[in-house]
């Protein structure tokens, strides 16, 4: 994760510094594995004003409990023990943020998280939701 983490980091410097670049309208986009990225990069790396995470909004708890595990290059030691994907949208907020994720079960078999149970926790954590359209959560304070 370290590597993939870095390597956008250094792109996302490199297209700021582009006479072209309006700075503050920089986005990440991603879905799956990539959506997973999307929301680790968007916590450590200021410079991304709006995400969008697509397919990535299972927490890891509901991972392990389903024998689906953790991809190697997503493995932080010992960051499942004590966060989850709340604390990731925790760090995010207050900037745009848009969560797309299934409602039902996926081909692996694993259940994805539920998007009331998600905005739930977005609730709990004072973020407010805009609007939440079948199985997409947009969350823009």
């Amino acid at each position: 994760m370290k590597k993939v983490l870095l390597d956008a980091m250094i792109g996302i410097t490199l297209l700021s510094k582009l006479t072209f670049t309006d700075n503050k309208r920089i986005g990440t986009l991603g879905h799956s594995y990539d959506g997973n990225t999307v929301l680790f990069l968007s916590v450590l790396d200021e410079w991304i004003y709006f995400s969008c995470a697509s397919g990535s909004a299972c927490t890891y708890k509901n991972r392990m409990l389903n024998d689906v595990g953790i991809e190697l290059a997503s493995v932080i030691p010992c960051f499942n023990k004590s966060y989850d994907i709340f604390d990731l949208v925790r760090c995010i907020a207050p900037r745009p943020l848009l969560i797309v994720s299934a409602m039902k079960t996926n081909t692996r078999g694993m259940q994805t998280l539920l998007l009331n149970k998600l905005v739930h926790h977005m609730q709990n954590m004072g973020l407010r939701i805009n609007y939440v359209i079948r199985d997409i959560v947009v969350v823009m304070n």
